[in-house]
């Protein structure tokens, strides 16, 4: 839990810290593991959204 509060302020320091995600071109539609999660986020401009997060052991 700790980890997942704390990405966010990660996040903010270094956006393009997550590995970016071709299938998505030509938006920048990135992934980063957090402990057992996944989150995926996308960055426009100067805002980064987060698009989905879910725990590993789900099948997405």
């Amino acid at each position: 839990v700790q980890q997942l509060t704390a990405a966010p302020s990660t996040l903010l320091a270094n956006p393009r810290i997550g590995e970016r995600l071709e299938e998505f071109d030509p938006r920048d539609v990135r992934r980063i593991q957090i402990g057992h999660y996944e989150m995926r986020y996308e960055i426009v401009d100067s805002t980064i959204y987060l698009l989905r997060l879910w725990h590993t052991r789900e099948d997405r």
